[in-house]
């Protein structure tokens, strides 16, 4: 896989670090942030690939971390993830353009084949 720079938002501690190691295990870097606030505060003058947010978060959703991820750098991905899945978040998150939907627990197999192909697309 090519390597990404990645920006995991999560408020749950563990989910980010866990997702960094794992990230970093497969070659990556990798940025946190806490909540959507403190995402668009690192997106300026960072480099960053591919932002992978919780949907439900206290104060600003995954969703609303999304519509400024597009706003700001239309140019960064995003993968939204969330322990409440459904298709009607998944199909909200695509409509405002979310690469791709993961449903926790995080299946490694299925983020290794979500990261291949968004990182491929986005070299292409």
């Amino acid at each position: 896989m090519i390597p990404g720079i990645f920006l995991v938002v999560d408020d749950e501690k563990t989910q980010r670090e866990t997702l960094r190691t794992v990230l970093e295990s497969w070659g990556h870097q990798v940025q946190e942030a806490s909540s959507g606030q403190a995402a668009v505060e690192l997106l300026e003058g960072n480099a960053i690939d591919v932002v992978m947010t919780d949907l439900r978060m206290p104060g600003m959703s995954g969703l609303d971390l999304l519509a400024a991820v597009k706003n700001a750098r239309p140019d960064i991905d995003v993968i939204v993830m969330t322990a409440y899945g459904s298709v009607e978040g998944a199909v909200e998150a695509m409509k405002n353009g979310a690469v791709d939907f993961i449903t926790k627990p995080i299946h490694l197999d299925q983020l290794e084949i979500v990261l291949r192909r968004t990182l491929d697309r986005k070299r292409l």
